[in-house]
């Protein structure tokens, strides 16, 4: 299994009604579209309206994360997306007891600040017309790491002012909010 970069999609807990469906639909409306589900633990032939009915059912239940002794067919039904350049782009719900996230990863040896463009429209949708609280990209490699590519490719946030930002990023001001984004002269440099 390979390291993956995370863009991750954090909301308050009482945003959760209906929160699945419309999630998967921004990733559909920026052009990541539904090609099959994860099958672990479940049946590879699942529509995309069935994981999304299982998916919202297990969050209204509020459902958490697995624990030991618990088989992994009672978690939340992770999808793969299609329409982008990587070997894989998948999306999973994180719940625990105090947030909630929807996870979008792909390998992290593949991603770079220039070929993301898929995801960021993505995100950028979600940021515009959900109630996303922040969204943040990470690796599993160490963010302070330059040399790899994924470092911090793009984080949302209203709260971060200039002063605060680290020269290696831009920041684009949205109608809902900013979006830092990583110069991708950073990632050229990396890569050399």
């Amino acid at each position: 299994m390979p390291a993956y970069t995370t863009v991750a999609f954090q909301f308050a807990k009482p945003s959760a009604k209906d929160l699945v469906r419309s999630v998967y639909e921004a990733f559909d409306a920026s052009g990541l579209a539904f090609d099959q589900v994860h099958a672990w633990g479940c049946d590879a032939s699942l529509t995309l309206e069935e994981i999304t009915e299982w998916n919202e059912r297990k969050l209204g239940d509020d459902f958490e994360q697995l624990g030991f002794g618990v088989d992994v067919s009672n978690d939340y039904r992770q999808i793969l997306l299609a329409g982008h350049p990587f070997s894989e782009c998948r999306l999973y719900i994180l719940n625990s007891s105090d947030s909630l996230a929807f996870h979008c990863i792909v390998p992290e040896s593949e991603i770079t600040a220039r070929n993301c463009e898929s995801i960021r429209e993505a995100a950028d949708r979600v940021w515009s017309t959900l109630p996303v609280q922040s969204i943040d990209s990470f690796g599993e490699w160490a963010d302070d790491d330059l040399t790899q590519p994924a470092s911090r490719l793009f984080a949302y946030a209203d709260a971060v002012t200039d002063d605060m930002l680290p020269e290696r990023f831009d920041v684009d001001t949205l109608e809902c909010g900013r979006r830092l984004t990583r110069k991708a002269e950073q990632d050229v440099d990396s890569n050399a």
